[in-house]
């Protein structure tokens, strides 16, 4: 993967080594992960596109933004962030920040 070359501000912003445009967002992801070194979580998962998804969840929850929030951005309802997220942060997170 190939960031966008400055003298060329209405080129691709993400491109293929040789210019072209990228066709799979996981094929590229996985090159970067492995150009990182960080193919596989520490107990040993493989990373993927909803990592991704994943990890803006956890780490926005823990933050202390708002579940509403949360799910606004993401596009998903507040039952399947505090389903699938909810462990993520403290009660006292979704009672303070309900009114969001």
């Amino acid at each position: 993967m190939t960031k966008r070359r400055a003298e060329d501000p209405t080129g691709l912003l993400f491109a293929m080594p040789d210019g072209s445009k990228i066709t799979t967002l996981i094929d590229q992801l996985n090159a970067a992960l492995r150009e990182a070194g960080i193919e596989r979580s520490t107990f040993g998962e493989k990373y993927s596109i909803y990592s991704l998804r994943h990890f803006y969840a956890v780490n926005a929850l823990r933050k202390g933004v708002g579940v509403f929030e949360v799910a606004r951005n993401m596009g998903t309802s507040v039952e399947i962030i505090q389903e699938y997220y909810g462990k993520q942060a403290t009660a006292a997170v979704f009672a303070t920040r309900l009114g969001d």
